[in-house]
């Protein structure tokens, strides 16, 4: 990660952010719900870069944040890792 520009999470306990996905029981349809979901964000900078050139270290990335989940014996259904493109408005040009 200290190739990329940088970094910012949302708090972790409690989460910042609750959201909601249905949880589907394919045998027991009676059993579908809505399952709330404590949430935290965390954003990376990391210009110039693409999802492509970033799979790897995402991946790498991803099979830690399970790996804390279960250490703190919280084994989460989903990790999701979501790549958006990245516009730099008003760089900083004080050099």
């Amino acid at each position: 990660m200290k190739g990329w520009g940088g970094f910012t999470h949302s708090r972790t306990a409690p989460a910042a952010f609750t959201g909601y996905f249905w949880d589907a029981d394919q045998e027991h349809s009676e059993r579908s719900h809505w399952e709330r979901d404590q949430n935290v964000l965390i954003l990376i900078d990391a210009p110039g870069a693409t999802a492509e050139s970033l799979v790897d270290e995402l991946e790498a990335l991803r099979l830690r944040i399970e790996e804390a989940y279960l250490y703190y014996g919280l084994p989460q259904k989903a990790v999701w890792i979501t790549v958006q493109p990245l516009s730099i408005l008003f760089p900083d040009t004080s050099d």
